[in-house]
């Protein structure tokens, strides 16, 4: 039977609130409630873990965050999913030494990505719950030669690696897009260096993001710069 998670992002303000919610959940295959209250409030989620029969999980992603909620007692599992593979198998190891059972989340990524997140898991004795690999799911195409298998509920673990599709043209590339919303600043990126830009209002729109956009988000077009990026799209 499929299990239930429920993840408020924290929406709840006050813990009360999410202990009526747990209780009208009894009876369903809840399996956890991740994030119900703010996360710098690790009281709250020693209370909650107190009041409520469903387990308690926070989503984490750096080794100090992952210390300080499981010396605490706050949490009964923990989603991880910090920017390096590495540092998963680091925050997990920790829990592990508290006997705390951990997932990966996902940001519902392209094949690559997803394939580097089996085997992070694969690397972590505890990371025993399902994991949020779902990209190749929800995407027309993950973009890898040969997509990641499936027996049993269980992702196999590649042994060879995986290989890019080079053969993606431009016109295919425009239809792999995410079907959950992401940052507008990062979509916009990717959808101006797909192809030429042939309307006015795209023009005007990276002229637009170029002026107004610094940081990260900028860094990120200038990755249009790569000669083969554009040997792809034409």
């Amino acid at each position: 039977d499929f299990k239930i998670t429920i993840d408020p992002n924290t929406r709840f303000h006050k813990p009360i609130h999410a202990i009526r919610l747990a209780r009208q959940l009894e009876g369903y295959n809840v399996e956890v409630f991740e994030d119900p209250v703010p996360k710098g409030n690790l009281d709250w989620y020693v209370l909650l873990r107190q009041k409520m029969n469903i387990a308690v999980a926070l989503h984490l992603g750096a080794p100090a965050q992952v210390f300080e909620a499981v010396k605490r007692e706050a949490v009964d599992y923990l989603n991880i999913s910090p920017g390096a593979m590495s540092e998963f198998v680091r925050c997990a190891y920790i829990a592990h030494a508290a006997d705390v059972p951990v997932w990966h989340g996902s940001g519902v990524d392209l094949g690559i990505m997803d394939t580097s997140y089996v085997h992070a898991c694969a690397a972590a004795p505890n990371c025993t719950l399902a994991s949020d690999i779902v990209g190749n799911f929800l995407r027309e195409d993950d973009l890898l030669v040969d997509p990641i298998r499936f027996e049993n509920g269980h992702a196999l673990v590649p042994r060879n690696g995986r290989k890019a599709r080079d053969d993606i043209r431009c016109r295919n590339a425009a239809k792999v897009k995410p079907l959950a919303a992401r940052n507008d600043c990062l979509r916009d990126a990717v959808d101006v260096g797909r192809c030429e830009n042939k309307k006015n209002v795209r023009r005007r729109l990276f002229k637009c993001f170029q002026q107004s956009v610094k940081g990260r988000c900028r860094q990120h077009v200038h990755l249009i710069d790569d000669v083969d990026f554009f040997l792809l799209c034409r």
